[in-house]
């Protein structure tokens, strides 16, 4: 936050932080960019367009983000052209004070100031005025122009006999005069750069002198890092600080540094990071230009000296107790308190034992604690520390926190193995054993253990089933790339059949590949059936629930259905085991979808491990059990998350934002499906990443957003099309024929879902194709084919007989009542009154497009006084839900059904109710074709009434037409 005392002492208000922004980042990047100062001063702040402050970093400026703090920097500069200026810029380290320091030095050297510099060093921080000699080393040769008394006072200060060093007061006032003799011919920039290192000498005397500037045009700049010495902080100077990087801003700079990051390095730098720019520039560089390069015991990311440095430096300054301590905890986040002193205290006898020896650490701003544990201020200062130190010293450290952590065998391990080098096959079991059993561990620490495992297993074969475990980790902590790197370590020559299937399944998970390659899958299939024979239960489960995950995104086929069974019999698992029953219900969710939602009901859905819950909730959603489905899913999401299971996170989010459409929660929709639309794409599954788009596209058409509907839907068509993914490509087409009907096109509607009845169209999918049958009757019946969906209907009905899927029995029940239409009408309303007094919570949008159906067949059957009431709840409901486009097609019957909400223009009472529907759908710039759709009549029909519609409202044309009933205030749509 930037002091307010900024624009006290430059007069200069700040801009309003969203404004700058938005115009920050049409020219975010100003690298190369010359700049002209005298211009920019030209122009006054009163009389000229809004000054860009982007626009003024100079040549090689890279102030991503510093907007509002540049501006302030920016004003400080022009104020002291006339006035004194000083301003403190305070930040942690690396936070970027450095860079904005540059950036008003090379401002100021484009503007003709005077410019001197002096960068303090920790080696000069007891010797008396360094830092002040340092900076006016060039300005000492103007003394001669001081009166004696005042250059004796800066000798003294520089060259100091065995007389006593001169007050403060006095050396600032001589410092004064000579910055008076250096202004005379242009103003002048002081710049101290790590004052944190000065000399309290020089300190003092540049505390003192920043207070005392007004009379000179003399602008001061002071770096000072957070939690160092108070000396400057205690002269109250305005001050400009800084903070760590907004997240868009922290991918923005990450991205100028490097484009070559795969997603899931990028995603660990801008974790790492935590928004501080030294940190993700290096980092980025770092690992751009040796990505397979990583820490163990951390989860570092390979640093540069100059991070080590810029993140440690504080630490060196240390007392050895606060030292040591330190040190303990960046080798063990998890110590306690009481763990991590006594640690410190065997490694370092001078520690007390006690938490005074950690609030040195505490001041620096090192270091957090609540009595109980121990926390660091920047995730970069632990990897600084622990990167700093000797490697014999961390081997004394772990082998310290060996002897005093108790009760957690993988803490125990990782120390072990951390004190020892080289191979030892009883601490590389201990640590498999800690990275398989332990779920409540950070999911880092887990991977991190599978990897030191390996390193410390002597015999090759066991070396590479380690290698191979911790790769199958990084698939299930959303780490594809580091998968893929670890995949690297695995022996082929040493591997099993079981273990190459494995091998293949992850080295699968890390590639692109087709939805239902059947060479791929019958490899895995045989490899599950391979791996129960031998008595690898789990092994064999999760390839078979890899063959599961292909066939939930295209239709098996029977062969492959059948061979999926075979395997699945000789797993040892018993016959209701949720995790098999899932496997089966998503190859064949006809034949077994009803076993499954027995046993999902019969389950405590609190009792369920996440991942079960995640796969009987996938399943479930596969064979269009939504309600239980969703229930499932809400418990297995948060449980995921705090395990760190990134790879199945982006799958279940997609699913559950797919079905709160449904639900008509738009909120929960877009949040889960932005959120795995993102993670989808970090993790490498485009499959999930489209299925997100397709939820996202839904919510954004029923609201009337068009064209970003249709962006997503394209982007999701494209991606099915490249993986053959059938089940996709239907809910593709199902998406956009739900938009069309919204918005009233009964035709492209029509045409999006006779397409995926086709056995023939990639869109067809043989369970799939039937939860649009509600959709496609609406359609069929708008566009005069009922046969069509009645013959759909009734194949609808059987499949939703057999399986006992909740999502075909909803579109049945809105089907039925719209295909009978033209049946006797007593008929027709039992059935839309069925359908209205099933249960459909779930499904709020369904009942309100049925209630609009019935109003809408009321008013055919000129029951007019009837219609008005379903059509009222349907318009409120869509209005509650934000189904913008379904509102206004209620509001058109509503009208339809004479009754309105609005003052009409004299000549509109001319008109029939007839011909004021199709006046209004043809301002609206529908045509003849689908105005006849709407209204149940013949093109010729609306053709005819529009010629005489057009001499009773004075127009020649439609575009005349719509501009006389647009341009009326309150005389077209309500809506």
């Amino acid at each position: 936050m930037i002091n307010l005392a900024v624009q006290a002492a430059t007069g200069v208000p700040l801009p309003a932080e969203d404004d700058a922004r938005a115009q920050f980042r049409t020219d975010r990047l100003q690298v190369g960019r010359d700049f002209d100062c005298r211009d920019a001063d030209a122009r006054s702040a009163t009389a000229a367009p809004r000054r860009n402050p982007a626009a003024e970093i100079p040549v090689g400026g890279l102030l991503i983000g510093r907007d509002r703090e540049w501006a302030a920097l920016a004003a400080a500069l022009r104020t002291g052209r006339e006035r004194g200026v000083a301003v403190v810029i305070r930040g942690a380290a690396g936070v970027g004070k450095s860079s904005l320091i540059e950036a008003a030095v090379r401002h100021s050297e484009a503007d003709g100031r005077a410019v001197v510099t002096a960068q303090a060093a920790r080696c000069e921080t007891h010797v008396k005025f360094a830092g002040l000699h340092q900076l006016l080393a060039t300005l000492l040769d103007r003394a001669t122009n001081l009166p004696a008394p005042l250059r004796q006072i800066l000798c003294s200060a520089f060259a100091p006999t065995d007389a006593s060093t001169p007050a403060s007061l006095s050396v600032s006032t001589a410092v004064l005069a000579l910055l008076g003799t250096a202004t005379e011919e242009m103003p002048l920039l002081l710049v101290v750069d790590d004052a944190h290192w000065l000399d309290r000498w020089t300190a003092e005397v540049l505390g003192l002198v920043a207070r005392r500037l007004t009379p000179l045009p003399v602008v001061l700049l002071i770096g000072l890092c957070d939690g160092t010495d108070q000396t400057l902080a205690d002269y109250a100077l305005p001050e400009l600080r800084l903070k760590a990087l907004a997240d868009d801003d922290a991918a923005a700079l990450v991205d100028a540094i490097t484009d070559d990051l795969d997603p899931d390095n990028r995603s660990r730098v801008l974790t790492t990071a935590a928004g501080n720019p030294l940190a993700l520039i290096e980092l980025a560089a770092a690992v751009a230009a040796a990505p397979s390069r990583q820490g163990r015991g951390h989860d570092q990311l390979p640093m540069s000296e100059r991070l080590t440095r810029a993140f440690a430096e504080r630490a060196f300054s240390l007392a050895p107790a606060t030292g040591a301590a330190l040190l303990v905890a960046s080798a063990d986040n998890q110590a306690t308190l009481h763990e991590l002193l006594a640690a410190a205290q065997i490694v370092e006898p001078r520690a007390t034992g006690t938490a005074h020896d950690l609030m040195p650490a505490v001041v620096a701003g090192l270091l957090d604690h609540d009595h109980k544990v121990v926390r660091f201020t920047h995730p970069l200062i632990p990897m600084a520390i622990y990167r700093a130190a000797t490697p014999a010293y961390r081997q004394q450290v772990h082998a310290a926190l060996a002897t005093v952590v108790v009760g957690d065998p993988a803490r125990l391990a990782w120390h072990c193995s951390g004190a020892t080098t080289g191979a030892d096959e009883q601490t590389a079991k201990a640590l498999e054993a800690a990275s398989c059993a332990n779920q409540t561990l950070q999911p880092a620490f887990r991977l991190a253990a599978a990897e030191r495992a390996a390193e410390r297993t002597p015999d090759p074969t066991d070396c590479s089933r380690r290698w191979l475990h911790a790769a199958e980790l990084a698939i299930q902590l959303g780490q594809p790339g580091r998968a893929n790197r670890l995949l690297g370590s695995v022996d082929s020559t040493v591997c099993d059949s079981v273990m190459a299937a494995r091998r293949r399944l992850v080295y699968e998970s890390t590639q692109p590949h087709s939805a239902l390659d059947l060479r791929r899958v019958q490899t895995l299939i045989d490899a599950a059936a391979t791996a129960a024979e031998a008595g690898h239960v789990d092994t064999a489960i999760r390839l078979l629930q890899a063959v599961a995950a292909r066939a939930r995104w295209a239709d098996p086929g029977a062969d492959l259905r059948d061979r999926v069974f075979g395997a699945a019999t000789r797993v040892k698992r018993p016959d209701d085991d949720p995790v098999m029953m899932a496997v089966i219900a998503m190859c064949d969710p006809v034949g077994h979808g009803t076993a499954l939602e027995r046993l999902a009901s019969m389950t405590a859905t609190d009792s369920l491990d996440p991942v079960v819950a995640f796969w009987l909730a996938t399943a479930l959603g596969a064979t269009g059990a939504y309600e239980r489905s969703a229930t499932l899913l809400a418990a297995a999401v948060p449980g995921l998350r705090s395990r760190g299971q990134l790879w199945l996170l982006p799958q279940a989010l997609a699913q559950q934002a797919r079905i709160a459409v449904y639900a008509g929660d738009w909120t929960l929709a877009t949040s889960a499906g932005e959120e795995a639309a993102r993670r989808a794409g970090e993790t490498h599954q485009p499959l999930w990443c489209a299925e997100a788009q397709l939820a996202l596209a839904l919510t954004a058409g029923v609201r009337g957003e068009a064209a970003v509907a249709e962006s997503l839907v394209h982007d999701a068509e494209a991606t099915g099309m490249a993986f053959a993914a059938n089940a996709l490509l239907c809910d593709v087409q199902l998406t956009r024929a739900t938009i069309a009907l919204a918005a009233g096109r009964f035709d492209d509607a029509f045409h999006h879902l006779r397409r995926t009845f086709d056995p023939y169209d990639p869109t067809h999918h043989r369970f799939r194709s039937a939860w649009g049958i509600g959709e496609f009757a609406e359609a069929a019946t708008r566009v005069g084919q009922p046969a069509e969906g009645r013959a759909q209907l009734a194949l609808a009905e059987g499949l939703a007989e057999a399986s006992r899927s909740s999502r075909i029995r909803v579109g049945v029940l809105y089907a039925r009542p719209l295909l009978a239409g033209d049946g006797d009408p007593s008929s027709v309303e039992v059935q839309f009154r069925e359908g209205l007094t099933a249960d459909l919570a779930r499904w709020p949008t369904y009942w309100a497009r049925l209630m609009l159906e019935y109003g809408t067949w009321l008013r055919r059957q000129r029951k007019i006084t009837e219609a008005r009431f379903p059509l009222r709840t349907a318009r409120d409901a869509f209005s509650a839900l934000g189904a913008q486009l379904w509102v206004i097609r209620a509001e058109q019957e509503l009208r339809a059904s004479r009754e309105t909400r609005s003052v009409r223009p004299q000549y509109w009472t001319d008109l029939t109710e007839q011909e004021k529907q199709i006046a209004e759908l043809t301002a609206r710039g529908l045509t003849n074709h689908e105005i006849g759709q709407r209204l149940y009549v013949s093109h010729r029909t609306v053709g005819a009434h529009l010629y005489r519609i057009f001499p009773k409202l004075g127009v020649t044309s439609r575009t005349q037409l719509a501009s006389v009933l647009l341009g009326q205030a309150g005389t077209l749509l309500v809506s």
